[in-house]
């Protein structure tokens, strides 16, 4: 089981796949819109890259904020130093299921 599952927050790793899903789809269907003269191209592809934008901010401002240790409370997303891990690196660590780095909580541990 992985540390989001655990948190009931495993929807924030959702949002990272509708960021990805929604540029190439959005664009997809830019150019049927673009083609089939109802929406102007640069509208429809602006529109698809503005909702892409939007959920990779939503991501990182739920990853980076919303993921705390129900323990201590610390945020499980940063270092003690208090800057952000790398998304990649904090994402290994979920997978992992790596310890809060204040009081040492897993999610195999529980509560």
């Amino acid at each position: 089981m992985n540390t989001l599952q655990k948190l009931n927050k495993s929807w924030i790793s959702h949002l990272e796949g509708l960021e990805i899903i929604i540029l190439p789809s959005g664009l997809v269907v830019a150019f049927l819109l673009a083609y089939l003269d109802i929406l102007e191209l640069p509208i429809g592809a602006g529109l698809t890259l503005i909702l892409s934008f939007a959920f990779a901010i939503l991501h990182q401002l739920a990853v980076y904020n919303l993921v705390h240790c129900p323990k201590c409370d610390n945020n499980l997303a940063k270092f003690k130093s208090g800057k952000n891990i790398p998304i990649k690196q904090l994402y290994n660590g979920f997978e992992k299921c790596t310890p809060c780095k204040h009081c040492g909580w897993t999610p195999s541990k529980g509560v």
